[in-house]
């Protein structure tokens, strides 16, 4: 399996100079984005669990998705501060999950843009007289 980062890298670091823990990248792109933010964990490694289930516990933010193949290994503190969705059908995953999320937003973004559209063309149609040059002439 490739591994870019080290899990310290990812959740957490103890600086054993200062007696420490500093957030490494994970929790700190979580804390930080402004914007709905959908971090995606696929499995993990047995020897990272607790790390993960430190950072998933600790954040306050519900917008995560860990695709995992059994919870055989998780916490019982972990399982119970979750909410989870079985998935057994491959063809519904967590990107068409997503995509309908996002579908979902858009189209609300289009209903506003398409009022707004419409209070447009009514105020330009309304318009009877201007002078470009002069933008004081407007008469409506």
């Amino acid at each position: 399996m490739l591994q870019l980062w080290s899990s310290e890298d990812l959740f957490y670091k103890y600086d054993s100079d200062k007696a420490l823990f500093k957030q490494s990248l994970l929790p700190n792109l979580v804390n930080n984005h402004n914007d709905n933010f959908y971090p995606h964990l696929d499995g993990f490694n047995p020897n990272d669990l607790s790390t993960i289930e430190d950072f998933i516990i600790n954040l306050n933010n519900d917008h995560i998705f860990w695709e995992l193949e059994n919870l055989n290994e998780l916490s019982p503190l972990f399982l119970s501060s979750c909410v989870m969705l079985n998935i057994e059908e491959s063809i519904w995953t967590w990107r068409e999950f997503l995509l309908y999320e996002i579908f979902q937003i858009k189209h609300i973004i289009m209903i506003y843009m398409m009022n707004y559209r419409k209070i447009l063309i009514d105020y330009i149609e309304r318009i009877e007289l201007y002078n470009i040059k002069d933008k004081s002439t407007i008469s409506i």
